[in-house]
């Protein structure tokens, strides 16, 4: 064979060889830049600096997909109290990683199970597209939504679309669980809203005898006159009317009364009236010229007390 077409195989062979060792020492080089980043993600959780460890994190698996990651960042979201995140990560975690793997975290149902009872499965049904939902005044999503994990608790749900009566509500998530809500957005034009508050937490608000929830409690009703009435134990039950136009939105605060206040008694009243009654003859008597050989109180004994109220 002459001699320039060995040299020619020879470089051919040479290049098909680091060809193939290129992917094997970038391959390797990855997994050297992601273990780098799990460790910095690793003291920065150890330090609790949660959202840096986090970022770390990210960066690790980008490098290279290693489902050790996924844990580590199933922990640094429930560290944050991002108990979806840290759900979906955890499970990722269980599904992909390997058994050798999965048997370092003996306590991995345990953990998802805790993770799972903070997180609630929010399902909104309205028949209007397009509509802005904000949950605890974070923008999570457009109507249509598909169920959505959220952190499990009281929350405040505002869902929004142009030219329709906003929806906003005090809603429970409970954890574990999903929460339906059923989303009315009228038309401007056809309906009006009450927005029903009260100096007393937590008191229970109807309109025109339909249980609306407790204050701040909102609904929307038709155009008109409508009895509101708010109750407490404790307190005394209030009533008002109110007129709304098509369109409007009205908020009204209520007060209620200490239905113990010693004001409220009856007999307080009547009790006052003896007191002012007595105190009047008193002073009658005080001011009446009577007969010396008859008096048998010294001048200055009696003091009439003040009545305050």
């Amino acid at each position: 064979m002459p001699r320039r077409w060995v040299h020619f195989f020879a470089l051919l062979v040479g290049a098909v060889w680091g060809a193939s060792a290129l992917p094997a020492n970038a391959q390797g080089s990855a997994r050297e830049h992601a273990a780098e980043l799990k460790k910095k993600g690793d003291d920065a959780y150890d330090a609790m600096r949660y959202a840096e460890a986090l970022e770390a994190y990210n960066q690790s698996y980008q490098a290279h997909p290693d489902p050790r990651v996924l844990y580590n960042r199933g922990r640094a979201y429930a560290a944050m109290s991002r108990y979806p995140e840290a759900l979906r990560e955890l499970e990722a975690f269980k599904s992909g990683a390997s058994k050798q793997v999965l048997g370092k975290v003996p306590q991995l149902d345990t953990l998802i199970a805790e993770v799972g009872g903070k997180v609630s499965t929010l399902r909104l049904n309205t028949s209007v597209k397009g509509a802005r939902v904000v949950l605890r005044n974070e923008v999570i999503g457009e109507t249509p939504m598909a169920p959505k994990r959220v952190n499990a608790g009281r929350a405040r749900l505002e869902v929004t679309a142009e030219g329709r009566l906003p929806f906003k509500k005090t809603i429970d998530l409970r954890g574990a669980s999903e929460t339906v809500i059923e989303v009315d957005l009228p038309p401007l034009d056809s309906q009006a809203r009450l927005v029903v508050s009260s100096p007393v937490a937590g008191a229970r608000v109807k309109v025109d005898g339909r249980s609306i929830g407790v204050v701040p409690a909102e609904t929307q009703v038709d155009p008109g006159e409508h009895l509101i009435s708010v109750t407490h134990d404790g307190y005394s039950d209030a009533e008002t009317r109110t007129f709304v136009k098509a369109g409007e939105a009205k908020s009204l605060s209520i007060p209620l009364d200490k239905s113990g206040s010693i004001t409220s008694k009856w007999w307080f009243w009547t009790g006052v009236g003896v007191v002012v009654v007595g105190a009047v003859v008193t002073i009658v008597a005080l001011n009446t010229e009577k007969p010396a050989d008859k008096g048998d109180i010294a001048p200055g004994q009696v003091a009439v007390p003040l009545l305050s109220f």
